[in-house]
């Protein structure tokens, strides 16, 4: 049986961030809209809009993931605790290096998301 919320805890725009995982691969999105959560996924919001652009700080978790996954603890699961978030230190550039950082970086994700896998003499050809 699969159990559905009828209510949508969050309406807004923020950086998602699962913080549990078997061997501590944590997963980050940037999302906005309505949406609800279960149990130690973080719901990162940005309070100073006019100091950091969401895309970017999403840029910045997804760089900060080899982090987090080295401060993860626990023997079963790995998971981070509220801490080891708040501890992360990014630099913030001014908002308009923030937007070309951003619009760069979506370009390159665009790019990779739509191109075809590349082949090799030393790689096997795709199968589909």
């Amino acid at each position: 049986m699969f159990l559905q919320s009828t209510q949508d805890a969050f309406h807004c725009e923020a950086i998602l961030l699962a913080g549990n995982n078997a061997v501590g691969d944590f997963n980050v999105k940037h999302y906005k809209g309505k949406f609800n959560v279960y149990q130690r996924t973080y719901v990162i919001t940005v309070n100073e809009k006019n100091r950091v652009l969401y895309r970017f700080l999403y840029f910045q978790m997804l760089k900060s993931l080899k982090k987090f996954k080295a401060l993860s603890v626990g023997t079963g699961t790995k998971f981070l605790k509220l801490g080891m978030i708040k501890d992360l230190e990014i630099e913030l550039p001014s908002l308009d290096e923030q937007q070309r950082i951003v619009s760069t970086m979506d370009a390159v994700r665009e790019e990779t998301d739509t191109s075809p896998p590349s082949t090799n003499a030393n790689s096997p050809p795709w199968t589909i």
